[in-house]
């Protein structure tokens, strides 16, 4: 009985490390598992987690500089394995990424190409720090994420392929499509302040709800729902219920800086408004509400006495 109660304590001090959001939690072994890190062993994390496990950020700031070095250049360093970040939102007392480095995602060529997936979520990255792809890759997903610039940054380095670049709730400072080759982009409810390059020739882009200032003349793709700053003519990207903030004001009647409403009720813009990346800060909480098909609590700790056994459940909010 003592040593139940022992685990029993153990797992509530889990659960309440959690709930508080304070350091980093591993997530491994497909979801049964969790480690726990202070925030000065993000290096140790990487090192630990498995391809595709997910790695929970508290609230606060987390320096990326003691992650190991891209090519041996002290000024990048390197995510080695394709992981899902998910922190508690990019917005002032979320999670903030910080360190004078540029952040490679590298991972092994000869990984399955079905399991190079990165998803970066809730994490407000350093704004003139880029974060690029090294290595082929299957998705790359940002969402509730505030950055200086996602692009491959160095025209020397080689272009790397992502099949399928999804972002939402996002704010970029630069965002280029180009330079990932990317086949498939699905952008909505994102402010950009500079968009670059469309996907290749044989990709598709498609925005929606968006807030672009400039666009360069090589986009290619669809834009929906948009409000947008610069004259986007001459440019390959098609626009569809789109209005141009400096000479549509008087067919928008919201503030035509961030969102807009027209007389029909239909919505231009990002529906944040100016920081569309504060919809969801998202926690690792578990959720500890009866189940009402169960009974029991969503997040439990069972002990079978009879088979020795300790049977431990968390579920997230949201789950």
């Amino acid at each position: 009985m003592k040593h139940f109660l022992t685990l029993f304590a153990t797992i509530i001090m889990v659960m309440t490390a959690m709930a508080q959001n304070a350091g980093i939690v591993l997530s491994y072994n497909k979801g049964s598992e969790l480690k726990f890190y202070s925030y000065d062993q993000l290096h140790k994390v990487i090192e630990d987690a498995e391809v595709n496990d997910t790695v929970y950020f508290g609230s606060g700031t987390i320096d990326i500089s003691v992650l190991p070095t891209y090519n041996n250049n002290y000024q990048w360093c390197q995510i080695n394995k394709p992981l899902t970040f998910i922190g508690a939102g990019a917005q002032e007392g979320g999670t903030k990424l910080s360190g004078n480095k540029y952040i490679f995602l590298n991972i092994d060529p000869s990984l399955d190409h079905m399991k190079k997936v990165f998803s970066f979520e809730g994490i407000e990255f350093p704004s003139d720090r880029r974060i690029m792809p090294s290595s082929d890759l299957r998705d790359l997903k940002f969402v509730n994420v505030k950055s200086g610039y996602i692009d491959k940054g160095n025209s020397q380095e080689k272009t790397f392929v992502v099949d399928n670049l999804i972002i939402d709730r996002c704010s970029f400072y630069q965002l280029s499509l180009k330079n990932f080759s990317t086949k498939k982009a699905t952008i909505n409810n994102t402010k950009i302040a500079v968009l670059e390059g469309g996907c290749d020739s044989s990709g598709v882009a498609t925005l929606e709800h968006c807030s672009i200032s400039r666009i360069s003349s090589d986009v290619i793709g669809l834009i929906k729902y948009s409000l947008y700053e610069t004259d986007f003519s001459g440019t390959q990207c098609v626009l569809e219920n789109c209005f141009r903030i400096n000479s549509d004001l008087d067919r928008v009647d919201d503030n035509p800086s961030s969102l807009g409403k027209c007389d029909d009720g239909t919505v231009y813009g990002t529906l944040g408004g100016q920081t569309p990346y504060t919809l969801f800060p998202q926690y690792p909480t578990p959720d500890t509400s009866i189940d009402s098909n169960t009974g029991k609590p969503k997040s439990y700790v069972e002990y079978d006495s009879l088979n020795k056994k300790l049977t431990i459940t968390v579920k997230r909010i949201g789950e």
